[in-house]
């Protein structure tokens, strides 16, 4: 408990109690508190991410006003641009306006942005290999583990360097001052008033925790300064969206650590667009039921918001007006979806929307392409976004900011169809596709006047070539249970000719062989006497059938092939049993 470890720390001062409890109350509320409070959460921000990598590059222009242009907005602009009035998704004219000496960087190009991005990674993974990524610049770390048992060499301990703030690395939130927080997209503001009910603090140990936690944050941030030279917000406290809410309390380059028992009251004053998974249209459907903040929302009943909302978002939404966020920090070494997006003034031609989407693809697939060889996999969704204002207005969206006005169609396609042989057919391929399903998202109407458009894609799957390597047969094979006899036996399923041309480049990605049929539906099954080899004799054997079936056309050797494997090429549905003296045999061929 935390009054056990405050003994062995006398210099760290209680946490504040409210009322006197009895021993029984003072035991359920440390037990039931135990698990919410169990994790400390660490979320890194970094400041004005674009202009801090253009401002890394040339620091001559750290002092100077610097927005970062894409088209003719700008996308971010660091803190002296701010000061003078240029500010996020701002019109070019705008911002010179506000600021005639405004420094402007070109940032249609994301390559460096996420150069910066995977070596921020990397030092953040030297403190805990538990981070997630959240876009380029924002980053979440569970560091339980660490402050559990702290690494040789990292010194949290230096109570004398925090004493002036209860032992925490400022700032830490106590509710004593009028705060203001700005969503994103809409500049929405969120006004949280100062505390006016006293606080109860629990007793299961998150004080010291999220202590300890605060002082790691701060040598996080400064390691990210001194090595690469970014300054970074963080938030501090026991789940990702508190974490995440707190630190956007001060800004830039400072960080807050904010206690559980705080949550309650500083989520009450906060718009429910604050809440993460609450989006526009969820935000939306609340606004007809007269509910706009945290608060209100907190007096629907979880059975109406699922009714309103669906059963994922209602039920989620319920649990986080609460506080209540048991989301893990996941981690993703890879994308699960890879986008381009581009925003302009408007489009209202059909020829002008594929010339468009033409751009985003090409940029797209070199980033499709360098996955593939890295990780060897391909995706197997592409989703097309547009933002129609002519639909917008029709539908009386017209007023509702970043958001209104879009709508996206997505669609399954094979994964050798992002393969990167032949890139001319495979780019035409892809833009006919997408546009199928801009013709689908304004068939309703002849007239449209796009403002965005995003192309997507999503569902890697693995495929061969990554890393210049072949993936083997054995990616073809399940393992079977059935016999008990895990890794000693391999099925490979009968597959559809849709889903065969799907895997046609599993063995030799570059070359496009395509796995023969009849190896679509044979089960391997080595004798008894050979159990000990059976995985590499099954795939060495099948790479050879594959190898001699494509490599030799003649009939006879076809058909000595066919003979060894006791069964016919042409009958995908029949099941053909290979066993370890076939095998042997067909290693004569």
């Amino acid at each position: 408990t935390l009054v056990e470890e405050l003994r062995v720390l006398p210099s760290v001062p209680l946490p504040p109690r409210g009322k006197v409890m009895d021993k029984r109350e003072a035991g359920s509320d440390a037990h039931s508190n135990a698990k919410k409070h169990a994790r400390a959460i660490i979320h890194i921000d970094l400041d004005c991410f674009y202009a801090q990598v253009e401002m890394v590059a040339e620091p001559e222009l750290r002092d100077k006003p610097l927005g970062i242009q894409q088209k003719n907005i700008i996308v971010t602009c660091n803190y002296p641009a701010r000061a003078r009035g240029v500010g996020k998704l701002q019109r070019l004219k705008s911002a010179f306006e506000a600021c005639p000496e405004l420094v402007i960087r070109n940032g249609s190009d994301l390559k460096r942005y996420r150069e910066a991005s995977e070596k921020i990674l990397s030092q953040l993974k030297t403190f805990t290999p538990r981070v997630e990524r959240l876009g380029l610049d924002e980053f979440f770390l569970d560091v339980t583990d660490v402050l559990r048992a702290p690494p040789e060499g990292l010194d949290l301990e230096d109570e004398e360097l925090f004493g002036a703030n209860e032992g925490f690395a400022p700032h830490l939130y106590r509710g004593d001052k009028k705060l203001i927080l700005v969503e994103t997209q809409t500049g929405t503001k969120s006004h949280v008033p100062t505390r006016t009910q006293k606080v109860e603090h629990c007793r299961c140990g998150c004080w010291r925790r999220l202590q300890l936690g605060s002082r790691l944050a701060q040598k996080i941030r400064g390691r990210l300064y001194s090595v690469l030279g970014y300054t970074a917000s963080a938030g501090i406290s026991v789940s990702k969206m508190i974490a995440k809410l707190s630190g956007e309390l001060h800004k830039p380059n400072q960080q807050t650590t904010m206690l559980p028992a705080y949550v309650t009251e500083f989520l009450s004053a906060l718009r429910v667009r604050k809440l993460p998974g609450c989006g526009y249209s969820s935000a939306r459907k609340l606004k007809e039921l007269d509910i706009e903040y945290v608060h209100q929302l907190r007096q629907v009943s979880q059975k109406k918001l699922i009714y309103v909302l669906g059963d994922q978002i209602g039920a989620r939404l319920y649990r986080l007006c609460r506080g209540d966020d048991p989301s893990p920090v996941v981690l993703r070494e890879k994308e699960k979806t890879m986008s381009e997006e581009d925003s302009f003034l408007g489009s209202d031609h059909p020829a002008d929307v594929e010339s468009r989407i033409s751009r985003l693809l090409h940029d797209l697939l070199d980033r499709v392409d360098t996955r593939f060889c890295r990780h060897g996999d391909l995706p197997s969704l592409i989703r097309l976004t547009i933002r129609d204002r002519a639909a917008a207005k029709r539908k009386g969206q017209s007023s509702n900011g970043y958001f209104g006005g879009r709508s996206s169609k997505q669609v399954a396609v094979e994964v050798g169809t992002f393969h990167p042989t032949e890139s001319k057919q495979r780019e035409d391929r892809l833009i006919g596709i997408l546009m199928q399903l801009f013709f689908k998202l304004v068939s309703d109407s002849k007239r449209f006047h796009l403002t965005l458009l995003n192309v997507a894609v999503a569902r890697f799957q693995p495929h061969g070539g990554g890393n210049g390597r072949q993936l083997g047969i054995q990616s073809f094979f399940s393992e079977n249970t059935a016999t008990g006899r895990t890794r000693q036996s391999f099925s490979l399923e009968p597959r559809s000719s849709k889903s065969t041309a799907q895997h046609s480049t599993a063995l030799c990605g570059a070359e496009r062989l395509l796995v023969p049929t009849i190896l679509q539906a044979a089960t391997i099954q080595p004798s008894s006497k050979r159990n000990r080899k059976s995985s590499v004799i099954a795939t060495t054997a099948t790479r050879i059938i594959v190898n001699e079936h494509n490599s030799r056309s003649s009939s006879s050797r076809s058909s000595r092939s066919s003979e060894a494997l006791k069964g016919s090429p042409s009958d995908s549905k029949k099941k053909v049993v290979v066993t370890a003296k076939d095998i042997d045999d067909l290693f004569d061929l």
